[in-house]
């Protein structure tokens, strides 16, 4: 579908008041379009141009001890990774077992399409098990919805060369990691990873 400068705007003016995810969900979109067209309009502040103090910090990881990590992203529109790097330091988070939803569970197995959408692009971008682990759903209920739904391939270890590496490093440079990830069937961690192993030499 595509939408009118007037739409993109509208959506944006909601992200900036509401989170990039309550906004993809919201109105249909994915995430990383919603990202790709504020990096073209800038209408709000994306997460690399903000910076944190330790008290807003702690206060994020406090409200993830309380309502879970997931709910924090959505509540401060933070990536959950972001929130996991910022615990290693300040230790506030403490994961709780609870109980994970099984593939018998028709509530967890149906769920909205919206929740599906917004797993499933969390597991095409930082893979299956990540998803699993974030959102507490079991790693067959996530295969179970991209059976249905298609979003990422399914796909052996592939490996890349150098030139190869290379060449994805600087699309993404070019285009933004999501794209590239996108682009090269390769997820964002990967990328993010020979970035950084590529700065560092």
């Amino acid at each position: 579908m595509a939408y009118s400068y007037a739409e993109k705007i509208a959506i944006l003016e909601f992200a900036r008041n509401r989170g990039t995810i309550a906004a993809a969900e919201h109105f249909g979109v994915s995430s990383s379009t919603v990202v790709r067209w504020n990096k073209k309009y800038q209408i709000y502040e994306t997460l690399i141009m903000r910076t944190f103090s330790i008290e807003q910090k702690i206060e994020m990881l406090q409200y993830a001890n309380e309502h879970g990590l997931s709910n924090a992203m959505n509540h401060y529109d933070v990536d959950v990774a972001t929130l996991q790097a910022w615990n290693k330091k300040l230790n506030v988070y403490k994961r709780r077992g609870t109980k994970r939803f099984s593939t018998t569970n028709k509530l967890s197995v149906r769920g909205s399409l919206a929740t599906k959408m917004r797993v499933l692009e969390y597991a095409r971008d930082h893979g299956p098990a990540a998803a699993a682990r974030v959102f507490n759903i079991a790693a067959s209920t996530i295969r179970f919805w991209n059976q249905e739904l298609n979003v990422y391939p399914t796909r052996k270890y592939r490996i890349f060369s150098a030139e190869l590496q290379s060449e994805i490093i600087a699309y993404a440079n070019q285009h933004g990691i999501t794209d590239a990830a996108r682009h090269f069937k390769v997820r964002v961690f990967q990328i993010q990873d020979w970035i950084t192993k590529q700065n560092q030499k």
